[in-house]
């Protein structure tokens, strides 16, 4: 067994490193998300055999696993192929008014604001019972709360746009430093209003992106390590208080249990989807669906919507079957397994690599607020590909509702005569 393992990971090996050396080193345009994808990724593929027993995946669903790395790589290097600088430099430059964009930038953070509020305002009236944020976290919340709540859908994230926006404003120097670090304080406290930790993480990646595609080099002074130590502690101080607030026993050796959860974390979901190529998951709420399609769960969101359907799968699975590891999450591929197969993973991972890749090249040449905030997105969704699949959501149409608010408000008539109040991407 140990043979097969170290001949499947060294032929593996030899090929994604001959792939990113002689050919993605060789590509010189925006690659974050690639960095993302291969951060990750490289940590569940490798982790779950350094950490051992009970994450150890079987040499099948490491040979899948590996595959679907090569062909998300497959898909972001045809797309950065065929998007060549050539073609992209024919684009025709963007322009903004900076008043707009300041006006813009106003309106959708105050909209965000009323948006957490009246969450907050509902979490107490309808939830009854909620005695600790801790119990926003669960399933039955966030359905009472987000699914038939538009406004909130639409505006309650918003820092996923405000947040290009303002950097863009302070690098064209339309937006103070002070401005931009209230912002960005505004955007860190809404994102931890739903007790959970992905909203945290996204402002960080929304931050990262909007930075390195200025151009501007992350340098690591005071500031930088103050934000990141912030961030950290958050994380920290969610995650002890998510396990502590839903936990119905007192815990013991709350050192072991935090190390025991982080494992699981980050390691559960790769090793729980095994379960579904070894066909065991199951969904207990199956015969109940109108659509039993997993992968269309944006489509399922708006057929709901027009009562055209009323069940549908749940982005929220159900737990690993057995009692090997207490997890409900099983990596991006589960909804593309559940579908259509091994096959289905596959090519699902390669149109995630051409549908990020896309947006990177875009956000590289275009550098609207549209295409940086749709990258951001990406960026996000590729951050956490070790819990669930964020591409199949709803989540970008329910951004180009204000994206299109933004643009039609502050974007110029391409003849329009430049001056001191207008700001050019491209």
């Amino acid at each position: 067994m140990d043979n097969e393992y170290f001949w499947v990971n060294a032929i593996f090996v030899v090929i994604l490193l001959t792939i990113y050396l002689t050919i993605i080193k060789r590509i010189n345009r925006q690659k974050i998300h690639l960095y993302i994808y291969t951060a990750v990724w490289a940590l569940l593929v490798f982790g779950n055999q350094i950490i051992g027993k009970p994450y150890t995946l079987d040499i099948q669903t490491l040979i899948v696993v590996y595959s679907a790395w090569l062909t998300f790589l497959i898909g972001a290097i045809g797309i950065y192929l065929y998007y060549t600088p050539e073609k992209m430099n024919e684009e025709k430059t963007v322009l903004y008014s900076a008043k707009r964009l300041q006006f813009s930038l106003v309106v959708l953070i105050l909209l965000s604001l009323i948006a957490n509020y009246y969450f907050y305002q509902t979490s107490f009236t309808k939830l009854q019972g909620v005695n600790n944020l801790a119990y926003l976290r669960t399933s039955a919340a966030r359905e009472v709360l987000t699914e038939s709540n538009m406004f909130y859908n639409l505006f309650g994230r918003s820092y996923t746009i405000y947040i290009p926006m303002a950097f863009l404003l302070y690098y064209k120097q339309k937006l103070s430093t002070f401005l931009l670090a209230f912002i960005l304080i505004v955007a860190f406290l809404t994102s931890a209003s739903a007790f959970t930790r992905a909203p945290i993480l996204y402002v960080l990646v929304c931050i990262i992106v909007s930075v390195v595609l200025s151009g501007k080099q992350i340098r690591l002074n005071k500031t930088t390590i103050a934000i990141a130590a912030s961030f950290l502690g958050l994380l920290y101080y969610l995650t002890n208080e998510i396990n502590t607030q839903l936990s119905q026993v007192k815990i013991k050796n709350a050192d072991k249990v935090l190390v025991d959860t982080f494992f699981v974390y980050i390691w559960g979901g790769i090793r729980a989807y095994q379960t579904i190529l070894e066909g065991t998951y199951r969904d207990f709420e199956s015969k109940l669906y109108d659509s039993s399609f997993y992968s269309f769960d944006f489509l399922h969101y708006f057929l709901k919507r027009f009562g055209l359907i009323d069940k549908y799968p749940n982005l929220i699975r159900e737990y690993m079957p057995g009692d090997i590891l207490p997890t409900n999450v099983y990596t991006y591929l589960d909804c593309f397994t559940l579908d259509f197969g091994i096959i289905g993973a596959l090519v699902g991972s390669l149109i995630i690599g051409m549908i990020t890749t896309y947006f990177a090249v875009q956000a590289q040449y275009k550098r609207t607020i549209t295409m940086v905030s749709i990258y951001c997105f990406c960026c996000m969704g590729l951050a956490i590909i070790f819990m669930n699949n964020e591409f199949i959501r709803n989540t970008v149409f329910l951004m180009l509702i204000p994206l299109a608010f933004v643009e039609f408000l502050a974007r110029l008539n391409m003849d329009t005569n430049p001056d001191a109040d207008t700001i050019s991407v491209a």
